[in-house]
């Protein structure tokens, strides 16, 4: 995805996808806790970051009703961050918390 594809997103499908979370909020929490419990889980996966990353995002993405359009935003805060788009960045996160 290239840094001009950030900008094609509407600020509404954010807010959809935000009021998505929130509905199936109890849900997507009891799935972070599921994985982000170490006990009984091997060192190796526990090592892996990109595993448990992918993990955690599908706590959000693959537990609740996501649209297509939708699931190609996953993903896009990561992608400014190392894109160097500090800007797209530091607005995301302000307009979202």
């Amino acid at each position: 995805m290239g840094a001009n594809s950030f900008d094609q997103v509407p600020f509404q499908a954010n807010v959809e996808l935000l009021r998505l979370f929130l509905t199936h909020r109890a849900d997507i929490v009891e799935s972070g806790e599921a994985v982000l419990n170490a006990q009984r889980k091997p060192i190796r996966y526990l090592q892996d970051q990109s595993l448990l990353s992918r993990d955690f995002e599908d706590c959000f993405f693959s537990r609740i009703a996501v649209t297509a359009s939708q699931t190609r935003l996953r993903g896009q805060l990561e992608e400014a961050h190392w894109a160097g788009d500090s800007d797209l960045v530091r607005f995301r996160v302000f307009t979202t918390t």
